[in-house]
């Protein structure tokens, strides 16, 4: 029976490029190029929207229930974390307090919410750094656990955070990535961090609680369930979470705020403990037992596998432009094309794909992927114009740069 809990949530705010790309035959200055490629106005506009429908609601509710005894992990995207830094006036102190608060552990991720490890481990591991430094600066708190974008996870992705130095590493406990053994126990190779992973099964049930807008009628009753299901769990802790959606201007409920102010307390009635992640690995850190890693990256149940991002033909054709495009970036010796680079190389661009070439638009999916002047072009005119971004960005380097 479980007796230890931990909650991750995960808050994250992509840069938005520009569709249609804009004119860049007179792109003759890194700000210029990337002002075509990148809509900062969209950007801004959606995060103007997360600060009033996610920041300020999560930092009153989490404040509170940290004030209590609460443990949280936190993690912010790297994006999301560079638009804070710009606009650090805007985000609301209750907030800031919040990620300072001696009961969250803030987790760190990838810069630029990027492809990095698919694109050179060691860009990865820069990136991972510059994360940690920006939380460190803007927050005064350095942060000691690690993951990659939704939590992928394989061999390198494991060592690369060991050689930062990062005490624990977070994934998601799939199948893939278990191989049979179960969540809830620390694991370790070698010397390198431990592994902490999140129950897959207990947080796809999870997920599926915070998609609705408005809870419907059974609400009440399957959360109880769920928490049943929660106890049941072996394990030294259960570590449950999700990543946190706006609402789209849908409904002013949010079922994720929902079920925040109800799974706490059910836990806590029952004798689970809340415990951070530094004093799970105190405790059972010597318990830890090594775990095979696979080869190709294990990803968060969320996703289901590696196909969610590269299943279809026009996601590979993505991704191949992506690494011409970082490639490019690199013979230009300019660190500022790298990073626009990455800039490009975005998850959520593959994640959009997947979302408007499989599901075919039937799938769930956030409106933050798709600004409306993205909408206005069409499902074959938003793809065709995505391809044009690398391609204009390629061409832009090879007549400016090299």
């Amino acid at each position: 029976m479980a007796k230890n809990a931990v909650i991750y949530l995960s808050f994250h705010e992509p840069h938005r490029l520009r569709l249609p790309v804009g004119d860049l035959s007179k792109a003759v200055s890194v700000p210029h190029l990337a002002n075509s490629l990148m809509d900062g106005e969209t950007t801004k506009y959606y995060f103007d929207r997360w600060l009033v429908e996610v920041c300020k609601p999560y930092a009153l509710l989490l404040s509170s229930l940290a004030d209590s005894g609460v443990k949280f992990l936190l993690n912010l995207s790297g994006p999301l974390l560079e638009t804070m830094a710009q606009f650090r006036s805007q985000v609301p102190t209750a907030f800031v307090a919040l990620l300072r608060h001696p009961n969250v552990e803030l987790v760190c991720s990838d810069l630029k919410h990027s492809l990095s490890f698919y694109l050179d481990i060691a860009t990865f591991e820069r990136q991972m750094q510059r994360a940690r430094e920006l939380i460190s600066e803007e927050f005064g708190v350095e942060p000691v656990l690690g993951m990659a974008p939704y939590m992928f996870m394989n061999s390198e992705i494991y060592y690369s955070l060991g050689k930062l130095n990062f005490v624990a590493a977070l994934a998601d406990g799939t199948q893939r990535l278990l191989a049979g053994r179960q969540a809830g126990y620390l694991r370790r190779n070698g010397e390198g961090p431990f592994l902490v992973t999140c129950s897959g099964d207990l947080n796809h049930q999870l997920v599926a609680l915070t998609l609705g807008r408005r809870p419907s009628a059974d609400y009440e009753v399957r959360t109880p369930q769920y928490v049943e299901r929660v106890l049941q769990s072996a394990g030294e802790v259960v570590l449950l979470g999700w990543q946190v959606l706006p609402l789209n201007g849908h409904d002013e409920y949010n079922t994720g705020l929902a079920l925040l102010e109800q799974l706490p307390s059910r836990l806590l009635a029952h004798d689970v403990r809340f415990i951070s992640v530094t004093e799970v690995i105190s405790r059972y850190g010597e318990l830890a037992s090594p775990l095979p890693l696979p080869a190709l990256p294990a990803v968060s149940t969320e996703f289901g596998d590696l196909s969610f991002f590269f299943g279809h033909a026009t996601q590979q054709h993505l991704f191949r432009l992506m690494h011409h495009a970082y490639s490019i970036a690199k013979l230009t010796r300019n660190d500022e094309l790298v990073d626009l680079s990455l800039e490009l190389a975005q998850w959520d661009i593959l994640g959009l794909v997947h979302r408007l070439e499989v599901s075919n638009g039937k799938g769930s999916e956030p409106g933050y992927l798709t600004p409306s002047q993205w909408q206005n072009l069409g499902r074959e005119g938003t793809i065709s114009e995505l391809l044009k971004v690398y391609e204009s960005f390629v061409r832009c380097l090879s007549d400016f740069y090299l």
